[in-house]
């Protein structure tokens, strides 16, 4: 399983960031899953983080995966 890494920044601040790690759904059980829902996931955390912005993205190995 893979998750979504993501740097994000306040917009008001731009050099205040930090990074967030979101699991996503079953989709994500491969690399190529995990863009395609990582898109509609970022879209959906900036709507309801309107202060940041997001800077960098990612798709990771979950570090979960193994428990």
């Amino acid at each position: 399983m893979f998750e979504l890494l993501m740097t994000v920044c306040l917009i008001s601040d731009p050099e205040i960031c930090e990074d967030v790690r979101l699991d996503l759904s079953e989709e994500s059980q491969t690399a190529i899953g995990c863009m395609v829902a990582a898109q509609a996931e970022m879209a959906r955390w900036a709507e309801e983080h309107t202060d940041r912005t997001i800077k960098r993205w990612s798709c990771a190995p979950s570090q979960s995966a193994g428990e």
